[in-house]
């Protein structure tokens, strides 16, 4: 037989996880009347199943605990207490008659509260059924039971929620042992304790668990409200949907960022692994931006730029739930840099865009000089000058004769764009003087084709070229740096804040041949260009280190490094540019030399080469946009036309 010690450790281990779940009747030894016993067995039914569920619902829960074992040092914590004295048969339940039971409290010194005591059916290892108390009868005056409705809650607030019923009886009268009565009890609250290990009695708890249906519902009764009065209290019953709370994942949603006037398409996206639908016609965009929502993806033609918030909804595991995203549209490149002007008190003023264009007739065949100049972006943004510049000119006294130069101001230099324009034009001044007379270009009219190079005549003609170019463009660039000196003393400054590149060419028409002289110091191109063929008449100088050109300056020599000498044919086409052009095109030295890269270049210029008359069209053209190339752009172009136009136009424009 298990002692009542025994009984109650028995007790606590199978509602060790149901701590302060259960406030159950308060039952003494018998109730008013025989004809209120079958409210008592279905409200007892009731709490049974109430018990039975909430354990389910607490399987994490803390230790329910009885009277005589209860929480020790806790004043604070409001225990319930169960008053149930009971001893165990080896074989057979023995039930307690009143007398019997009234003895055992006595004996053991139980407290009968009477509001606390509490009448609990359990069974044994064998399922012999030991019941408490006698006949049983209840007033419904003294036991008001509410029922009501409430909604479904949180499956997080459910262990939060303790079954808490609590009864007062009042003019209670005994009455005699009913065997049949308390088997009845026993079959209406069937609440079985067994007599088993922890381990074996949480087993049994999961067990219980497993049982429920996931849609079922639960009812829990809890003390509603206590009316002091009349010493009523009543009894809320909660019907709490089991089914399992479905909760928002944790989903981090994205989509592709769209650009400013450029067609747009795309989906929502998340990294997550979750079947996930994506509600599009639940979108909700926050700025008018252009898009819409079209075959499940965001699509249109974005009008502004800028971040917005997309506001959707998306469906998980049955459930909808509601979230956003940030849609990022960029905005054209184009339209993030500013034109500013240079400040009004600037010394040294010039002109922004700068482009002009001449057409000119040799021995039956016709040429274009087409030549443009205009400030990059870099310095249109910052409010700073044009540094390039260019000039050319057809000889007055031998029109066979043309020279062009080309120059780039340093961007470091305050005062380059000045170096840069006096490189230039004193170039040209200082050869249209120097070339009337010299003998050794003047002779190159006797060369003969029909022998080639190798010639004694034609070897002659060309060496003495080449020396006299030599000494030439020494004199020349010698008599520039002496007129940037000069401008150098008339504004106190350095030689260092004009510095700047320099490109010559000297072209000497010779029946349907050119001869082509050139000088080149800094960084750009000149080259001579047919479908066949590319020359470039120099190399790039990049100084010793990255993003360094080297400049005209007193100390050039030796000169020949940077003069070519070379014949062209009447339709090849001859380019002078700075590297605000040669480098966008062309983003290696191997694709400076490249027929093929040259054939492009020279494929997407030739249409505005040829149709433009004054240099405007392709002054438009050289502000092409390309990504991290944004400086001075400067093209001279000499374009061979068809020999069937032969008027002779000379046009030139100078936009300030």
């Amino acid at each position: 037989m298990l002692n009542e010690k025994k009984y109650w450790e028995s007790l606590d281990d199978y509602f060790n996880h149901t701590r302060s779940l259960v406030n159950l009747l308060d039952l003494r030894k018998s109730l008013l009347s025989a004809d209120k016993k079958k409210k008592f067995l279905t409200t007892l039914d009731e709490i049974k199943n109430l018990i039975e569920e909430q354990i389910d619902f607490n399987e994490n829960g803390n230790k329910f605990y009885n009277k005589k074992n209860g929480i020790q040092n806790q004043s604070h914590t409001v225990v319930p207490v169960l008053t149930l004295d009971q001893e165990m048969g080896k074989e057979n339940d023995i039930l307690l008659t009143d007398e019997k039971y009234s003895k055992e409290l006595e004996s053991e010194n139980h407290e009968i509260n009477n509001k606390k005591d509490f009448v609990v059916n359990s069974s044994d290892e064998n399922g012999s059924s030991i019941s408490q108390s006698p006949a049983l009868e209840m007033s419904s005056e003294n036991f008001n039971i509410n029922i009501t409705n409430e909604e479904i809650v949180n499956e997080s607030t459910i262990s939060d929620l303790i079954i808490n019923v609590d009864n007062t009886f009042n003019n209670q009268e005994e009455t005699g042992n009913s065997t049949d009565y308390l088997q009845a009890v026993q079959e209406q609250a069937n609440i079985q304790f067994n007599d088993q290990k922890k381990d074996t009695n949480i087993e049994s708890t999961k067990s219980i668990e497993s049982d429920i249906k996931e849609n079922e519902s639960l009812k829990f009764a809890t003390i509603e409200k206590e009316n002091t009065s009349n010493g009523i209290k009543s009894i809320a019953i909660k019907k709490i949907d089991r089914k399992q709370i479905v909760q928002a994942p944790k989903v981090n949603f994205y989509i592709a960022n769209g650009k400013l006037n450029q067609f747009y398409q795309e989906k929502i996206c998340f990294k997550e692994n979750l079947d996930i639908l994506v509600d599009y016609e639940s979108i909700e965009f926050l700025d008018d931006l252009g898009l819409k929502v079209e075959n499940n993806k965001i699509s249109g033609l974005p009008n502004a730029s800028g971040t917005t918030n997309i506001n959707f909804t998306y469906r998980y595991l049955g459930e909808n739930f509601k979230s956003n995203l940030k849609l990022v549209i960029v905005a054209d490149p184009k339209d993030l840099w500013e034109v500013h002007e240079p400040p009004e008190d600037s010394k040294l003023y010039k002109e922004h865009e700068f482009y002009k264009a001449i057409t000119y007739k040799q021995n039956d065949h016709e040429y274009k000089i087409l030549a443009a100049s205009r400030r990059g972006r870099s310095h249109e943004h910052n409010g700073s000058f044009r540094d390039d510049h260019f000039e050319y000119k057809i000889l007055d006294q031998d029109p066979s004769i043309v020279i062009l130069a080309v120059a780039d101001g340093a961007g470091s230099a305050q005062y380059s764009r000045e170096g840069s324009r006096i490189a230039t034009e004193k170039t040209i001044c200082f050869l249209n003087t120097e070339l009337v007379n010299n003998t050794a270009f003047q002779k190159l009219e006797n060369y003969d084709f029909t022998d080639g190079p190798t010639s004694e005549v034609n070897k002659e003609l060309v060496q003495n070229w080449n020396i006299s170019v030599t000494e030439l463009f020494r004199l020349t660039t010698q008599y520039a740096i002496e007129q940037i000196q000069q401008q150098v003393e008339n504004i106190q400054s350095t030689f260092r804040e004009f510095a700047t590149t320099l490109q010559i060419v000297i072209v000497k028409h010779v029946k349907d041949k050119r001869f082509i002289s050139s000088f080149w110091i800094g960084d750009g191109a000149i080259s001579i260009y047919n479908p066949n063929k590319v020359r470039l008449l120099g190399e790039t100088d990049g100084g010793d280190y990255v993003g360094q050109t080297v400049f005209l300056s007193p100390n050039l020599e030796p000169i020949h490094r940077y003069i070519r000498i070379s014949i062209a044919d009447k339709n090849d086409w001859i380019f002078l540019m700075t590297d605000g052009v040669s480098d966008p095109y062309f983003d290696t030295d191997q694709d400076l030399s490249s027929l093929d890269s040259w054939t492009q270049f020279v494929d997407e210029y030739e249409d505005v080469c040829k149709s433009d008359n004054d240099g405007s069209l392709l002054n438009n053209k050289l502000h092409f946009f390309k990504k991290g190339h944004h400086d001075d752009r400067t093209l001279v172009v000499v374009v061979p036309l068809e020999q069937q136009n032969t008027n002779v136009e000379k046009v030139s424009h100078e936009n300030v």
